[in-house]
């Protein structure tokens, strides 16, 4: 089992995806606790979300295949391609994209996987602060331990402790090797040591 990260190094982009605000507060209206990632389904409720796309003036210019905003991950539509074809347990939640002068309809979907774990930290074995005790949800991590088998059989699962993705070795071979742009997996022993990092 590896998790799935961003590609910071200095040869790879890093674009900044805003989510357009107004779009936002109507979710926020609809959808009192909206979270994705938690196991509930907005497929049939999602409504017009625009994201405009800059390009970090620090690093080179270009789309990369997994994004981040403050309340949503990005998929592109080939790493959807990819979860598709591992019947991952996801949504993928559509997403109007604009970069520069370009609009990239049907291209990048907000990531709302559905297989979620809360429990798959080997807490007596990990080093690990929590800011929520009563849910388990993780800030510093010094040393991180995963149960063995913690996704069981799921090719992609969203630990909740520590807000991140975890994805079968199967599957993060393939990531590696399909040309993906901004995104790598790691050994979870590599997992830094802020999560906000």
């Amino acid at each position: 089992m590896k998790l799935l990260s961003f590609d910071l190094s200095r040869d790879t982009p890093t674009p900044i995806a805003s989510p357009n605000l107004a779009d936002l507060h109507r979710l926020w209206d609809s959808h009192e606790r909206f979270h994705l990632n938690m196991g509930k389904s907005y497929a049939a409720t999602w409504p017009v979300i625009r994201v405009d796309i800059e390009d970090d003036r620090e690093r080179p210019r270009g789309l990369t295949d997994f994004m981040s905003t403050v309340q949503f991950r990005i998929a592109s539509a080939r790493l959807v391609n990819v979860f598709r074809e591992f019947q991952c347990e996801c949504e993928y939640l559509p997403l109007q994209v604009r970069y520069g002068s370009e609009r990239l309809v049907g291209r990048y979907f907000a990531l709302n996987v559905q297989r979620i774990l809360k429990s798959a930290v080997d807490r007596e074995r990990s080093v690990i602060g929590f800011y929520d005790e009563e849910f388990g949800m993780a800030e510093d991590i010094e040393d991180l331990v995963l149960k063995e088998g913690a996704i069981g059989d799921a090719p992609l699962a969203y630990l909740a402790e520590i807000e991140r993705f975890a994805v079968s070795d199967e599957l993060a071979d393939v990531l590696m090797n399909t040309g993906m742009v901004g995104l790598q997996t790691i050994d979870p022993e590599l997992f830094p040591t802020r999560i906000g990092e």
